[in-house]
């Protein structure tokens, strides 16, 4: 063997005496299955443990109860092993039980044939102010990046299934005009109150990430109690009486007024209104009582007369998708209408609660603070649901529908077979709908946002720009259906917004109250947003998930999906039955254009998961 001359000698052990002298860092091995198995002086002096109370112990004795609870160690073993390393930061636990900043990376260490030994983890602390506040400006900037595209995640969620239900729910109210026999009419029923349920489903994970985000606006001014209650009672009577189940109210003697967003403040009643009634038994009784409490507070409770709730699960109620035991009756819900109710009390300064004995029934209450009365009668009237069968007027009327879609062009060309008197005129590009508007004088135009040439914003701004078309009605028709869309739109000089899908009676309601050519507001017609329909309460949404900033945890994205497949299973069965016992060409190209629609949002909402395959649709039978 050669002489080394003096010269120190190189190897494994000289290597190890360089990381135990290093104390900036705490750097340690550890198993394929995490255990620690070396352990140095910065580790000993960052982490306070010697190496003889922690070798053997698994590494994540250093991460918080949250970060455990979440699987954050075996995640990162897994993403090194994957990748062959994993970088992370976040707060750390010292032997004491106090927390530090830590900057981290995890690399795997393998074997000459390529098999993993264990893991090398290098560890620095960050506490000094300087490094925290670099850190939570790192933390602020990730979470304002994810919440983005946790926003155009959603977004693109919702337009791309109001696009297809836009045709599931229009052709499927043509049908229920149509002449139909008691069997087939229940099948356009059923695929109506599937797809209204997708609708409600989609719209209350927008309204709640909206109030995660803070960018949904509130109102807060004084609205009467009585007249809101009685609007939510007028929404679920039918629902009530269907099922035998009496309604009883007990109010104070006067007018109340709360500080509340009377839009919300309905959802929240209606939300409450149809727990109850739903999660009854058939000839049972709702009681609700409102009355004024200490500190200036009304508190309004829901009493049914249900199976009730375990006192185990009620701390479960408002948690994203939990539907106890639910999911496993025939009973429709989406899992959100609870984490929204308690999301929009929390903004209006209010509070939700819930009391229940099973077998007896269950008890849910709000409580908003009163304010003084409005002067003058600040009550707002609520206009009556249009009838498909109202025509105000059978003078000649021309229409403008700007649409790229084929699909909503078959859609308004049936619908306008319900109004005889009008001549419709379609164009494909916004470049076309500003000639044609010139050329026809029409006495309302239609308007898509989502053209092949300009868009629909500009079309809006060139109509009003003319002063040929400057005061013509104008409607807006989209699958972009937020408050900031709407008010945008409104802004740039439209009459009204209305969300795909849209509600055809109303639709129909607004030609039949175009009365003179060139007024710019039909009287007597409210342009509303599309409002929630009864329907499912009691249920929360999607959270997100750290290791992947912009998408809903993957278990809350599958339950969402499944309850999207359940419902066009739903619409799959009934319009297949239709089908086989359709004799009409009509209605045959109808149920044709339902089938093709169902299946773009089937495939829609395969492509929400991260893995497509385990999309999957199991339709019940038909009832």
């Amino acid at each position: 063997m050669a002489p080394n001359n003096g010269a120190p000698e190189e190897g494994p052990d000289r290597f190890q005496l360089l990381v135990d002298a290093v104390e900036e860092y705490a750097i340690f091995t550890l198993d394929p299955s995490g255990i620690v198995v070396s352990w140095n002086s910065g580790a000993q002096r960052i982490k306070g443990f010697q190496a003889n109370e922690i070798i053997g112990q698994h590494f994540s004795t250093f991460y918080t109860a949250e970060d455990i609870e979440a699987a954050k160690p075996d995640r990162g073993l897994a993403i090194a092993n994957r990748d062959g390393s994993y970088r992370d930061e976040g707060w750390r636990v010292r032997k004491d039980g106090s927390r530090f900043w830590a900057n981290i990376v995890i690399s795997a260490i393998r074997d000459g044939d390529g098999q993993l030994v264990g893991f090398a983890k290098v560890t620095r602390d960050e506490s000094d102010p300087k490094a925290v506040l670099e850190a939570a400006q790192r933390a602020s900037c990730e979470a304002l990046r994810a919440n983005a595209a946790k926003n155009v995640f959603l977004s693109r969620m919702s337009h791309e299934l109001r696009t297809p239900l836009n045709a599931i729910l229009g052709f499927g109210q043509l049908l229920e005009m149509d002449d139909l026999g008691a069997e087939q009419r229940d099948s356009v029923h059923h695929i109506i109150t599937a797809g209204d349920h997708l609708l409600e489903l989609i719209d209350e994970v927008l309204d709640i990430a909206q109030m995660e985000s803070g960018e949904l606006r509130l109102s807060l001014e004084p609205v009467d109690a009585t007249d809101v209650l009685n609007e939510a009672i007028a929404m679920l009577r039918p629902l009530a009486d269907q099922r035998g189940i009496r309604i009883v109210v007990t109010a104070p003697g006067q007018r109340v007024y709360v500080q509340a967003d009377r839009q919300r403040f309905r959802q929240v009643l209606v939300n409450l209104l149809a727990n109850a009634v739903k999660y009854n038994r058939s000839e049972g009784q709702v009681t609700i009582v409102s009355e004024c409490i200490p500190a200036g507070r009304l508190r309004m409770t829901f009493t049914d007369t249900g199976l009730g709730i375990a006192e185990g699960d009620l701390t479960k109620l408002f948690q994203p998708f939990e539907r106890l035991s639910a999911e496993r009756s025939t009973i429709e819900g989406t899992g959100l209408g609870l984490a929204l109710t308690r999301n929009l009390m929390t903004a209006m300064h209010g509070e939700v609660g819930a009391a229940s004995r099973p077998g007896e029934g269950s008890s849910f209450w709000i409580e908003l603070a009163t304010t003084v009365t409005p002067p003058g009668d600040r009550r707002k009237k609520v206009r009556p649901p249009v009838e498909e069968s109202k025509q105000a007027s059978t003078e000649e009327r021309t229409i403008l529908y700007v649409e790229d879609n084929l699909s909503n062009i078959r859609l308004f060309e049936r619908l306008m077979t319900h109004r005889p008197y009008v001549t419709s005129i379609v164009a494909q590009r916004g470049r076309r709908a500003l000639e044609l508007a010139i050329e026809h004088r029409p006495d309302l135009i239609l308007v898509d946002l989502h053209l092949p040439d300009i868009s629909g914003e500009q079309v809006v701004l060139g109509l009003r720009g003319d002063p040929l078309t400057a005061t013509t009605p104008i409607v807006v028709l989209s699958a972009d259906a937020t408050a900031d869309k709407s008010r945008q739109l409104l802004s740039l000089g439209a009459t009204a917004f209305m969300p795909k899908p849209f509600d055809i009676p109303l639709l129909l309601g607004m030609i039949d109250d175009l009365s003179t050519r060139g007024q710019s507001e039909p009287s007597g017609v409210r342009w509303p947003r599309r409002t929630h329909r009864a329907g499912a309460a009691g249920e929360p949404a999607p959270t997100m998930a750290s290791g992947e900033p912009g998408r809903p945890e993957r278990a809350a994205v599958a339950e969402f999906v499944h309850d999207i497949n359940n419902l066009l299973g739903v619409i799959l069965t009934y319009e297949t039955l239709l089908s086989d016992a359709a004799t009409d060409a009509t209605t045959t190209a109808d149920l044709g254009e339902i089938h093709r629609a169902t299946e773009r949002a089937m495939e829609m909402a395969k492509s929400l998961l991260p893995d497509p395959s385990s999309a999957t649709v199991s339709p019940p039978p038909p009832a």
